[in-house]
């Protein structure tokens, strides 16, 4: 088994949890908590258990959190329903 390298110190620890709790978003709420876990070493497994999150997302959130610390995991997506008239 490969040795995994995504660990986060503990002041990345501490960041993760801190954002965590302040944020007001579920989904980033969630992308914090996953890539938090992930890099206090929990398994893939367990993680999918707590979050929910497949293994495809958790480890593109860790690419996106190593890419940009502070924005990488911030939920970019365009909601809201599109309504169209007919006429």
């Amino acid at each position: 088994m490969a040795k995994r390298k995504f660990i986060l110190s503990t002041e990345e620890q501490k960041e993760l949890l801190r954002v965590y709790r302040t944020c007001k978003d579920a989904d980033t709420r969630t992308r914090y908590q996953a890539v938090r876990l992930y890099g206090t070493g929990l398994s893939e497994a367990e993680i999918e258990q707590i979050t929910g999150c497949s293994r495809t997302s958790l480890l593109a959130w860790c690419r996106a959190y190593r890419a940009d610390p502070s924005q990488g995991l911030v939920d970019k997506r365009v909601g809201g329903q599109q309504f169209s008239v007919w006429k």
